[in-house]
């Protein structure tokens, strides 16, 4: 699947490598072997937070009665909706209850369809001790790096991190309003909580699905210290020889992890 159109103004200057924390499985060497990447659901990640769209659901009645009018794309789904359902109004354009939860459902469905599309997540770190926790297996998994200088990684784009996030008036949604470059911010904002992640992510049109990159495109592969060495051979059986090899482990200062360097013929040795 080709890459979702990023905004301009989302794409900043990339570091020179990104990161793809994995446990060790038969679909992360199955991927590994292929020269793919796994692009999932939003509806997949977990954080509760992530990609969703926050929105004020009050709706008055001259505001309906404006996007039954302004030619919006949800203009002629509200008039046919007042002449085929008049139940759900209680006069003119003011919806009763059960009509605002039918509308509600037209919000879910718009805001379905903005995060419909598959994202790869990636980071700028390779030896973070909570991301080593989270998703390399607590460190019996590993982590690729790949090329910036290369597809689709030179499209990566940055996550951005905040406090709170802002919510989308409903009307603007349902009139038109929110446009692409807006509603992908949403896709690329997260929780403060993260920051420490430095997050990138590639995008698709399709959940769930691979994206193919030029074998050139991974430099390096980093094993946790607790990665049994039966998982390093083989991980090393299916990379190309310009890939190079470390191991992230925890030093004696302030709680961080120190990458160092595996030679080759070690791991060859084993085979």
């Amino acid at each position: 699947m080709p890459p979702r159109e990023v905004p301009a103004s989302r794409s900043p200057k990339l570091p020179p490598l990104l990161y793809k924390y994995r446990p060790f499985d038969l679909r992360a060497i199955a991927d590994m072997a292929a020269n793919r990447i796994f692009l999932s659901s939003p509806t997949r990640f977990n954080d509760a937070y992530d990609c969703r769209i926050p929105w004020t659901e009050f709706l008055s009645t001259e505001q309906l009665q404006k996007i039954a009018h302004n030619g919006g794309p949800f203009a002629d789904t509200l008039r046919r909706l007042r002449d085929e359902r008049p139940e759900l109004f209680s006069s003119g354009w003011e919806l009763n209850g059960d009509g605002f939860l039918h509308v509600r459902g037209l919000l879910v469905e718009r805001f379905g369809a903005l995060n419909n599309c598959g994202i790869c997540s990636l980071s700028a770190i390779a030896s973070d001790l909570k991301m080593w926790a989270h998703y390399g297996d607590a460190r019996r998994g590993f982590c690729l790096g790949f090329s910036t200088d290369f597809a689709p990684f030179n499209d990566a784009c940055c996550v951005g991190y905040v406090d709170s996030v802002q919510e989308v008036d409903a009307y603007r949604l349902l009139a038109g309003e929110l446009d692409d470059a807006e509603a992908f911010d949403f896709l690329v904002t997260k929780s403060d909580i993260w920051r420490e992640e430095r997050e990138y992510r590639i995008f698709c049109d399709k959940p769930d699905t691979h994206m193919g990159y030029e074998v050139e495109a991974v430099r390096s592969l980093t094993f946790g210290d607790r990665t049994p060495i039966e998982h390093m051979v083989v991980s090393h059986s299916v990379l190309p020889a310009h890939v190079e090899f470390f191991v992230a482990g925890p030093t004696d200062d302030r709680f961080e992890l120190e990458a160092l360097p595996v030679d080759r013929d070690v791991l060859e040795r084993y085979r």
